[in-house]
């Protein structure tokens, strides 16, 4: 398990790298737009993004139902390294309301909830959302559940969850579900841990990441061990690198589920990758994330790193005292706006176990 509301647990070898990433202590401030942004192609929706649909320059159906924005994104991998987010994710499984909030698990006792149906055997990682309530954004993992019980690994009601607040569990992706296995034509490069392209997920601890390649058999394989890694889950609260050797541009395409609410997790003192949740729309000025980041100098303040779309190359941001958003280099007000297209650093300077989220854009309209 990766990734809960207040920690994470680790499902990679025991190994991790401390990736040293190059320029990320002194980088070129570049404009956040000079590169194209991963792009949102909508399916025909059954739900409204009407707003979106205007600031992106993405059609959409006008149309209104209860269910979620279906749709892709397709992101351009360069040679390099390339930051990654999972920004559409993989379908509702099971929604509703939570009756009881237990220090270590939480009940939906309505009539026909069955989560061995609705979710399956146990032992996968799935991702629990809160959707309503003080506490909507809180995401734990979760692995364990009988039919109207699911096992915490964190208390929720410390998160502020409430019986009577609503709940959306969908599964976490496998490496192999985002990149698939294909040998060729695929978005990865397959081959040895020296030749094929590289997948860095964070362990947890900053700076470190364990590596994972696609072997030339068409399986997931860790760096060290050099082992078999089949099923490894990957939680969208997370940011991924991507190392590709190979020449020329290769396109990642990733189809899923619009995430309706905002959602975060907690920040550790030093470098956090993020995933930045949101398809399109989410940028430094809409994200809410002033209400978490420490504020102060360009020397005292949290830093945001957003990547220019240069490999290794980021914009640093802070929240000034007066309440306004600035880069580092040059020390001027940041451009309006920021955007935030898939993962980025948060170097978390004040206390560890920090709350952060990162809201709906809102340019969104999703009534």
């Amino acid at each position: 398990m990766r990734r809960t509301w207040q920690s994470r647990h680790h499902h990679a070898p025991a190994h991790s790298l401390d990736l040293q990433i190059p320029d990320l202590e002194t980088p070129n401030q570049q404009s956040p737009d000079s590169h194209p942004n991963p792009s949102l192609v909508m399916k025909p929706l059954i739900h409204t993004l009407i707003a979106a649909a205007a600031a992106s320059g993405f059609a959409s159906a006008q149309t209104t139902a209860v269910t979620t924005p279906v749709g892709y994104t397709t992101q351009t991998l360069v040679p390099g390294f390339n930051n990654v987010g999972l920004t559409v994710h993989r379908p509702t499984l099971a929604a509703g309301n939570l009756e009881v909030i237990g220090t270590g698990s939480v009940q939906d006792t309505t009539a026909g909830v069955d989560f061995t149906v609705s979710l399956g055997t146990t032992g996968r990682i799935h991702i629990l959302e809160i959707t309503s309530g003080a506490a909507v954004g809180t995401v734990s993992e979760i692995s364990t559940w009988t039919a109207n019980t699911i096992t915490t690994v964190d208390n929720l009601s410390t998160a502020g969850v409430l019986a009577g607040d609503t709940y959306r569990i969908r599964k976490a992706p496998t490496l192999e579900e985002i990149f698939g296995t294909a040998t060729s034509g695929g978005p990865l490069t397959a081959g040895t841990s020296s030749t094929a392209d590289l997948v860095y997920v964070p362990t947890g601890v900053p700076n470190q990441y364990t590596q994972y390649f696609l072997s030339g058999a068409g399986t997931f394989r860790s760096v060290v061990p050099n082992a078999l890694a089949p099923n490894v889950p990957i939680v969208y609260l997370d940011g991924l690198f991507i190392n590709r050797k190979a020449s020329g541009n290769v396109s990642l395409v990733v189809t899923g589920e619009v995430k309706p609410e905002k959602a975060g997790g907690r920040l550790v003192t030093g470098f956090n990758y993020l995933g930045t949740i949101h398809p399109v729309g989410s940028t430094i000025q809409n994200s809410g994330l002033e209400n978490f980041v420490l504020a102060g100098t360009s020397s005292t303040a949290d830093l945001i790193y957003v990547p220019t779309g240069t490999p290794n190359q980021y914009l640093q941001v802070f929240r000034s005292g007066a309440g306004t958003w600035r880069t580092v280099v040059p020390n001027a007000l940041a451009p309006d706006p920021v955007n935030l297209n898939g993962a980025i650093f948060i170097l978390r300077k004040g206390a560890t176990n920090a709350p952060w989220a990162i809201n709906t854009p809102s340019t969104w309209d999703l009534e």
